[in-house]
């Protein structure tokens, strides 16, 4: 007896799940890789744990730029803070990258319980849940030690308490309050899941309630801003604010994120589910309409800040994902036992098991599990890699009273050798540029051969030299040719991507 197409389609669907299952084991056996790994997986990795090391230690995570540490924390301070006790012993990259982890499966989770509470289908759900994996930045950024998955989680808690809670009063929505409070003392741009709550209220009806718990939640993040402010003596202010807003946001759409990249990013798996789902979106689907406005619109004015990555984009990947799960279920379960809706569905499993489209060659693989199963497998080699730090540089590092000066990538021999890194050339590169640093501050260290190692990284780029490079900092390469030498042993790291050259003091 043939197989009628409906039930087709729903064993498509289970597939599907079955198939974004197994992006999930790519997840947590990288993720998993990544945390046992002693190197950095994203540049600014390392600063973000010496900030957090240096606050645990007795130091200020908001210093002064003009002093020692050169240090320039970007972001609001609850999750370094929190993370500070566990590297005093030594620092290291597991508690952080534990964090992520973490707090990315538990977004996962929420994802999934928000399309069964909609559903009520454990298929529907487990899709749910899975497919913000198929995005394209699901390595490294999902295993690096940042900040941005811990307040992602509480943004997503905040707009899934509001959109469970619409029949109550606003007082039981008002609680949605508290973990996006916590988001932003986390990061001060993850707003989103409280935002599109708001949005969502407002479009309801319910406008004063909007107005009420907008203003309310103004006043909170000010607060929480006042207050870091007034404990890091203005310096917070400086950091987290004045500096960051002085980041160039270039033209109406970002030079570094061409639209097939944003498009990669996103994920081609959930972006044609999301083509196929979106002429079934009716009025209940409110919700999720509103969260992908906000978050997606949030995360495109977030990315055209210089230095700024896609991960920016997770909210509203997990959003679309809702959406999609939600409006696909109910459409198979209205579906006539005949129709394209098997073929479609079909095809969306396919889609979801290809392993992603090589727009710039053979070799650029941006999404599906081909990519993913490349990068957790790369993530292991790094794990089990050796040591590439020379014997001699490790022993300067480690037995010297002055933390070493690490250009670049190389910042994470700092955190390998148990040692903070201390400054991160491209953020110092732009305070110079914009008049607010004096690289004298950091010149007359070189000339005093303080810094028991300097490692200099290549560029063949001119745009990553400027950035990046020696000579990002005016004046860095004549001082450091007058008093200090070059190693002959070469620096090439576990990746065997990076290659540095290590300068010691003249004797």
């Amino acid at each position: 007896m043939p197989i009628a197409p409906s039930t087709l389609a729903r064993l498509a669907v289970v597939g599907l799940a079955v198939v974004l299952v197994g992006h999930l084991g790519l997840l947590l056996v990288g993720g998993v890789a990544g945390v046992r790994s002693p190197t950095s997986i994203e540049y600014g990795e390392p600063y973000i744990v010496s900030a957090a090391y240096h606050a645990a230690t007795g130091g200020d995570l908001y210093a002064p730029v003009d002093e020692l540490p050169l240090l320039h924390n970007n972001y609001n301070p609850l999750v370094q803070l929190a993370v500070g006790p566990w590297l005093v012993d030594g620092v290291s990259y597991t508690p952080g990258r534990l964090v992520t982890l973490s707090s990315v499966l538990l977004v996962l989770g929420l994802a999934g319980a928000l399309v069964w509470r909609t559903t009520r289908s454990v298929v529907a759900g487990v899709v749910g849940a899975l497919l913000p994996l198929t995005c394209g930045f699901m390595f490294p950024w999902m295993c690096v030690g940042r900040v941005d998955a811990f307040a992602t989680l509480c943004s997503c808690a905040a707009f899934c308490w509001a959109a469970t809670h619409q029949e109550g009063p606003w007082r039981s929505r008002a609680w949605m309050l508290l973990p996006a409070w916590i988001a932003f003392a986390a990061k001060q741009s993850v707003v989103g899941g409280c935002g599109a709550a708001l949005l969502l209220a407002f479009i309801r009806g319910r406008r004063s309630e909007a107005i009420g718990l907008g203003v309310l939640f103004t006043v909170g993040c000010a607060g929480i801003a006042g207050l870091a402010n007034v404990l890091s003596e203005g310096q917070y202010w400086l950091h987290a604010v004045a500096y960051n807003a002085s980041h160039d946001r270039g033209g109406l759409w970002p030079e570094t994120l061409p639209p097939l990249r944003l498009l990669e990013a996103i994920g081609w798996p959930l972006l044609i589910l999301l083509g196929i789902c979106l002429p079934k979106v009716r009025k209940a689907d409110a919700p999720w309409v509103c969260w992908i406005a906000v978050t997606f619109v949030l995360g495109f004015m977030l990315v055209r800040k210089s230095g700024a990555h896609v991960h920016y984009f997770l909210e509203a990947v997990v959003a679309m994902s809702v959406l999609t799960a939600s409006v696909g279920a109910r459409a198979l379960q209205a579906a006539p036992p005949r129709g394209l809706r098997p073929a479609l569905a079909i095809f969306a499993l396919l889609v979801a098991t290809i392993p992603g489209v090589p727009w710039e060659g053979p070799k650029e693989w941006r999404s599906g599990a081909y990519f993913k199963f490349g990068q957790a497998r790369s993530l292991i080699r790094i794990a089990a890699a050796e040591d590439p730090i020379p014997a001699e540089v490790r022993r300067r590092i480690e037995t010297a009273s002055m933390s070493p000066l690490l250009l670049a990538k190389t910042a994470t021999i700092a955190i390998e050798c148990g040692r903070p890194a201390i400054f991160d050339v491209a953020d110092f590169a732009r305070l110079q540029a914009l008049g607010e640093w004096d690289p004298e501050r950091l010149l007359r260290h070189v000339r005093a051969a303080r810094f028991p190692v300097v490692a200099v990284q290549p560029f063949d780029d001119p745009d990553s030299a400027r950035l990046f490079g020696v000579e990002a900092i005016v004046g860095l390469r004549e001082a450091l040719e007058l008093h200090y030498q070059p190693l002959p042993q070469p620096y090439r790291d576990r990746s065997g991507r990076v290659t540095a050259t290590f300068w010691v003091p003249k004797s």
